[in-house]
């Protein structure tokens, strides 16, 4: 899939938007495919960015899987509080 996106890119004039958009199709569709078994079987929660995260959910979806969001930014708030926490109760 890599190939033919390079050639209409050199050939067709392809926007670099859209070639981002199809090249971001392409891996997560061959992320998803080599872990098939796992998300078949379990659900699976996305953490990340809103619009990447938003991809991956489409794709899963789309073939059956089941799939819960979880909002990057507020976890990695939470993160740091308990971190920031456990360096104040440090001697």
């Amino acid at each position: 899939g890599l190939f033919p996106l390079r050639s209409e890119a050199l050939l067709s004039d392809l926007s670099g938007d859209a070639a981002r958009a199809r090249l971001s199709g392409l891996l997560i569709g061959a992320e998803l495919r080599a872990m098939r078994d796992a998300w078949e079987r379990h659900a699976v929660t996305l953490i990340g960015e809103t619009g990447l995260a938003a991809r991956y959910e489409r794709a899963l979806m789309g073939h059956g899987g089941i799939v819960e969001r979880s909002d990057a930014n507020a976890l990695t708030r939470a993160g740091l509080a308990v971190h920031h926490a456990l360096l104040e109760e440090a001697p």
